[in-house]
């Protein structure tokens, strides 16, 4: 009946169906809300939040995001929120653009978890190098070798071998990992090694390795190899 409804009433009717759990009709009255006052992120936030509650998940992000694209966001948690759930609808690359944007402007807390989050999302989105810088934060802050294992393996695949050794090495002595990922870390530095032409490092690196049931006879391979180029150098 009213001509000009104050913005109240229509945050009253809101609470009023979020207190019945009536998610579907509040939608609309979160969508007014915003329209009446675009820059108020609480409307957003509710509206993002009344989705989930509907388990519309791609809806939920895209509020977010729309959100964020206005440069209302202005807390970490909302920053991960939107990162995670852009992660969930496979788009990588704008979750760790979300994470890198959060974390340069103090947004994001700087913790281990949180840059590993961010390497994650830019390793999904095959940008390689910005994963290992993310990495190599996350693993600075952490006292766990498990991030610098992750580093060491990216750069082992990309044939970066000082990166590699440099990775495994500090993973082994930081600690803290599976028996896998110990043996598999030896096996990293052999090949870093290796391909260092570091022989007798290299063979080291092999012996330990072998000492792992799974890799054995991966690194008894390498170990031949290593014997078999020997001979091939003394016969020069």
């Amino acid at each position: 009946i009213a001509e000009n409804v104050p913005e109240s009433w229509y945050r009253t009717k809101l609470g009023i169906l979020l207190e019945l759990e009536e998610y579907r009709l509040a939608v609309d009255v979160a969508k007014t809300l915003i329209e009446v006052n675009p820059d108020r992120k609480e409307y957003w936030s509710q509206l993002s939040g009344i989705y989930m509650e509907l388990d519309e998940s791609r809806n939920a992000m895209a509020t977010l995001q729309l959100a964020y694209r206005r440069g209302l966001l202005d807390r970490g948690s909302e920053f991960t929120q939107l990162a995670g759930l852009l992660q969930q609808m496979e788009a990588p690359r704008l979750a760790a653009e979300v994470m890198q944007d959060g974390l340069e402007q103090g947004f994001v807390e700087p913790t281990a978890n949180n840059w590993e989050m961010t390497a994650g999302a830019w390793y999904q989105a095959r940008e390689l190098e910005r994963s290992l810088e993310a990495y190599e934060q996350a693993g600075q802050l952490s006292d766990s070798g498990k991030i610098d294992f992750q580093r060491a393996s990216i750069m082992t695949a990309g044939e970066n071998w000082e990166g590699a050794l440099s990775a495994a090495t500090r993973a082994l002595q930081k600690g803290d990992l599976s028996e896998s990922q110990e043996g598999n870390a030896h096996l990293l530095v052999g090949m870093a090694q290796f391909n260092l032409g570091n022989l007798d490092q290299a063979e080291q690196a092999f012996i330990r390795a072998s000492n792992y049931g799974t890799l054995r006879t991966a690194a008894r391979e390498w170990l031949n190899h290593i014997e078999q180029t020997r001979q091939r150098l003394a016969s020069r």
